[in-house]
């Protein structure tokens, strides 16, 4: 990642800008890495008796257990190498869970993880709970979509 930055304030400084412009850009990218730095450590999922918390580098995401529907792992939208865990919401939405994916942890340690979080989940659910056919249909078609875009966006598919 300092790589392209500093290449970049390289670049900068080697081209006929004006002083005012190269000054104010190397303060404001600099402090832009800087605080991706700082918030880089702090990005995790946490689980509470109450709720997920999901810290990525730029927030932060609290979901009470109730409003969570299912939590499953799934190919990355960008990546279909990359498996990721998501908390799929009520409403329909979904939240990545941060660091539990197969970059940060095995595929064994990744299905244990969902796996457990799935149980905690199970634990706190009504005893009156189902599955939702058209929360169901909903996930499914945004799973196709996804991959639908990707197959579009890297060349493999007809695009149609």
């Amino acid at each position: 990642m300092a790589a392209p930055f500093a290449a970049f304030l390289f670049e900068t400084w080697t081209q006929p800008f004006s002083l005012w412009f190269q000054v104010s850009l190397t303060v404001a990218f600099t402090s832009l890495y800087g605080w991706v730095l700082y918030q880089a450590p702090r990005a995790a999922t946490y689980v509470t008796d109450e709720s997920v918390i999901v810290r990525t580098e730029a927030w932060t995401r609290r979901v009470v257990w109730n409003d969570i529907y299912d939590i499953r792992s799934a190919p990355a939208p960008h990546d279909r190498a990359m498996t990721v865990a998501y908390a799929y919401l009520t409403d329909g939405r979904r939240v990545r869970l941060s660091y539990i994916d197969n970059r940060e942890l095995d595929e064994a340690a990744l299905l244990r993880e969902v796996a457990l979080l799935r149980s905690l989940l199970e634990e706190r659910r009504e005893s009156a709970w189902a599955p939702d056919p058209h929360l169901e249909e909903r996930i499914a078609r945004r799973a196709a979509r996804e991959a639908q875009r990707l197959r579009r966006v890297s060349g493999r598919g007809s695009g149609s």
